[in-house]
């Protein structure tokens, strides 16, 4: 495993010199990529010992408290590092998911509001907004800030599809269209776009040719069934229009042996 192997040679140069920077970055990365969070958090912590502040590190003690449920910890790691932070508007940011994580959405909004007052071109905290302003109801504002987090990054496939998902609730089929394709386009793994551009596309009485084609490739590229059954009921709901019906039995059977799998 890479992984491994690059954990010895980080521990080796560690062996050497126990204060290396950038040694300890590499191996408290290596123990997070296999999984082993608490030896992580060690090595990061460390590295923050030596190095009196690292945003790096502090994100990435952050994240693994996170994963770990430790909500109050990720927290109090970010409110400490957020002062002396050469990138405030990135632990700002953080702090702010995790504040929408405890519940304290008006908190969480605050914060990604200051990340984008302290980097005007950073992507991610407009994003945060939007999801805030669409739970609340403020289409109008949601809307600004997803297109704001496109402008920003072109290729934000999660923006776009939001976006699209929105703009599709208040009648702009064409635009949600658009925006759908687009965020394959940018992110041709994205599975979840492909199923559910398929379905609009079948829909809205479209090419089923090509809305078979985007299920199929939706299905393709998620093999762990990270979506579930969807892609083989849109797959067997276009078959089912276009006359194949033993073809679609075939993808509703595939379909539920995934959910009971699921189950």
């Amino acid at each position: 495993d890479r992984f491994q192997e690059a954990l010895e040679h980080f521990r080796r140069a560690l062996e050497l010199d126990p204060e290396h920077k950038n040694s300890l970055m590499g191996m408290a990365s290596s123990y997070r990529a296999l999984g082993r969070k608490e030896e992580a958090l060690v090595g990061f912590r460390r590295l923050l010992e030596i190095s009196g502040h690292d945003t790096r590190a502090t994100l990435a003690i952050a994240d693994i408290e996170v994963n770990l449920g430790r909500l109050d910890e990720a927290a109090m790691a970010l409110e400490e590092a957020v002062e002396t932070a050469d990138a405030p508007a990135l632990i700002h940011n953080k702090l702010g998911d995790v504040g929408v994580e405890q519940g304290r959405s008006s908190e969480g909004m605050t914060l990604f509001a200051r990340a984008v007052e302290e980097k005007g071109d950073f992507a991610l905290p407009h994003f945060n907004l939007a999801v805030l302003y669409e739970e609340e109801g403020d289409a109008r504002r949601a809307i600004t800030e997803y297109e704001k987090a496109i402008e920003l990054a072109p290729k934000y496939y999660e923006a776009q599809f939001n976006l699209g998902r929105l703009v599709g609730y208040l009648g702009q089929a064409d635009r949600q269209e658009e925006l759908w394709e687009a965020s394959i386009e940018s992110n041709p793994k994205f599975v979840q776009g492909h199923y559910y551009l398929a379905k609009l596309r079948m829909d809205r009485g479209g090419d089923l040719g090509r809305a078979e084609e985007l299920a199929r490739q939706g299905i393709e590229n998620d093999p762990d069934h990270s979506e579930g059954p969807l892609g083989y009921y849109v797959l067997a709901d276009i078959l089912n229009r276009t006359g194949r019906t033993a073809e679609a039995r075939d993808a509703v059977a595939s379909g539920q042996q995934i959910q009971a799998e699921m189950e």
